[in-house]
């Protein structure tokens, strides 16, 4: 559980890095309103601070986990034992960031999944005979991802709806339009994911059904 939260701590890491990164990326393209724009400087503030402690962990691990082990060597050995193997499980979730080849497929598999979220929201706009655009798409992507990661109704049911009328309403887009349009993408945003979640799962059976057939041949070419 503990290596799982670790892999979470990863992916929620990323997913802040990129957050910021396109809210930095649309400063060129749109005025951001004020609502947002005073969110600039705390985002970009959590995100290096997380950034720096992640790679600091990584990069120091046996000097800090020698630390621990010297701090919780004053705790009763039935809670300093789990308690450091906990945490050194949590650190190795983390560990496909210290692997340059690893990092780099999962920033292009999180700058792929925004490309995907922002196609969502284009071809939404193309369904609703809306005016279509880019920088609308990608701007929204970005209120919708730092909107809907606060605590709120279940399912986001209504939240999701007032994002996307506030954000489409500072490009111009009517109020009940853009209700309209919050309604139509929050049934077709899970489509869009279990279509890409079907595709993937078809091409990991694939593979899986091919390793062992590569293995039995790479076996028998060595006997």
């Amino acid at each position: 559980k503990s290596r799982v939260l670790g892999t979470v701590a990863a992916e929620k890491l990323l997913d802040l890095i990129m957050l910021a990164a396109f809210l930095v990326g649309l400063v060129f393209f749109v005025a951001l309103p004020d609502e947002l724009a005073s969110r600039q400087g705390p985002i970009l503030a959590v995100t290096l601070f997380m950034a720096i402690t992640v790679a600091v962990v990584l990069w120091q691990r046996d000097r800090i986990f020698s630390w621990l082990e010297a701090i919780v060597a004053r705790i009763p050995g039935s809670v300093a034992g789990p308690a450091l193997s906990t945490a050194a499980r949590a650190v190795d979730g983390l560990e496909a960031l210290r692997q340059p080849r690893r990092l780099a497929v999962l920033v292009i598999m999180s700058v792929g999944v925004w490309v995907l979220s922002a196609v969502t929201n284009y071809i939404v706009f193309l369904a609703l005979h809306m005016e279509a655009s880019w920088i609308q798409a990608f701007f929204l992507a970005v209120v919708l991802q730092a909107g809907v990661a606060l605590p709120s109704t279940p399912g986001k049911i209504g939240v999701f709806q007032v994002l996307c009328r506030w954000a489409l309403g500072i490009f111009g887009v009517s109020a009940s339009l853009g209700l309209a349009y919050g309604v139509a993408l929050y049934v077709a945003a899970p489509l869009t994911i279990m279509l890409t979640g079907a595709v993937a799962l078809a091409f990991e059976g694939w593979r899986a059904g091919r390793f062992p057939a590569d293995m039995g041949s790479s076996l028998s070419s060595g006997v």
